[in-house]
């Protein structure tokens, strides 16, 4: 399902936000108009941020601002069918007493839709900021039966946020990054035997037998006459025999323009760097996307900062087109004029 209504209330910049959305979006707007935070507060009300929105979130509208006397923050989506795509048995299924009809632009055959609402506030009796998810309706009040929202729910539009902050190395090193979900994925297990047979030739190779090898050992040897170890049981290894460390170093390499020298993506320019977080960003979503969402109902909501960082005008281009071709919605911001120039859907913010 795709997002088709977003309102804000009383978050950063915005006071009182309401922006209909379709499959492909932009959002441009000068430096500190509310982009980033557009994009934030949807991934609060339903991405994979962690925790919960800080005291200096609240909407500040004079000097003496004060959030724990402030109206909450309230995000709320509305997922709407059209008549060329209808709710499946599921949607209705799931989201049962959720379901809401209008009946004006269609009265013989209603249009469905579901409003959720993601709200952050200080609770006065509890002493402690709060947040949570319920339903509801075309006036943003909360319905009557059963209005929370449940893990079940959230299934169906899983938010991707890639920010502007986008580090190749972090990509490259974490294993909770898009490159290190998809490495982890990986299965050699077939071949895991003649794998550490390979490896340990490898090791042999390089350190048996070297006389700095042999020499270092010797000094580390002090090692078990100090520390509660047994004998001979202290050795090198370049390469690690623990088969899920096998794939720790898995990286990128370019070789340079006019040059056959091959170098890790972190060496090349901060333009290249960002293009390849985008694409192994769209492998994921290609890839791995699929068998790690529970729910085959389930269409990515992408949120993108700035595509455009560090890469030459005509490359900007090429990157618009292919973040075109990735499956699910996309919301994009952006100060580039050759992206908005290929954008046929257009919010300023």
């Amino acid at each position: 399902m795709y997002i088709s209504k977003v309102e804000i209330y009383n978050f950063r910049s915005h006071k009182n936000t309401l922006i209909e959305l379709s499959e492909t979006n932009v959002l441009i707007g000068q430096n500190n108009t509310g982009k980033t935070a557009f994009l934030d507060a949807i991934n609060y009300a339903i991405g994979m941020k962690k925790g919960i929105p800080f005291e200096d979130d609240f909407y500040a509208s004079e000097d003496k601002f004060d959030p724990k006397n402030s109206d909450s923050i309230r995000v709320i989506l509305e997922f709407r069918e059209s008549k060329d795509n209808r709710f499946s048995d599921k949607v209705m299924y799931i989201f049962d007493k959720a379901i809401q009809y209008d009946e004006e632009q269609c009265p013989e055959d209603p249009i469905k839709y579901i409003r959720m609402c993601y709200e952050f506030k200080y609770d006065k009796g509890r002493d402690r900021y709060d947040d949570e998810r319920y339903f509801v309706d075309l006036n943003n009040k909360k319905l009557t039966k059963d209005s929370v929202v449940k893990i079940d729910h959230l299934s169906f539009f899983p938010f991707l946020y890639l920010t502007t902050l986008r580090d190749i190395n972090e990509q490259i090193k974490n294993k909770s990054s898009f490159w290190g979900k998809i490495k982890a994925s990986i299965d050699y297990s077939d071949k895991e035997k003649d794998i550490k047979k390979l490896v340990e030739q490898i090791n042999n190779l390089l350190l048996k037998g070297n006389p700095t090898v042999n020499d270092l050992i010797s000094k580390l040897k002090e090692l078990e006459k100090n520390v509660n170890i047994s004998s001979e049981s202290l050795y090198l290894q370049a390469f690690s025999k623990r088969s899920w460390e096998l794939l720790d170093e898995l990286n990128i390499y370019l070789k340079t323009t006019n040059s056959n020298l091959a170098l890790p993506i972190a060496k090349h320019g901060m333009g290249t760097q960002n293009i390849a977080v985008l694409l192994i960003f769209n492998a994921y979503l290609d890839i791995l996307l699929p068998k790690i969402v529970e729910n085959e109902e389930a269409t990515p909501i992408i949120g993108i900062e700035e595509p455009e960082a560090h890469i030459h005008p005509q490359a900007q281009r090429a990157v618009f087109r292919q973040i075109s071709t990735m499956k699910g919605q996309k919301i994009i911001s952006t100060h580039s004029p050759f992206i908005v120039d290929q954008a046929s859907i257009l919010f300023s913010v």
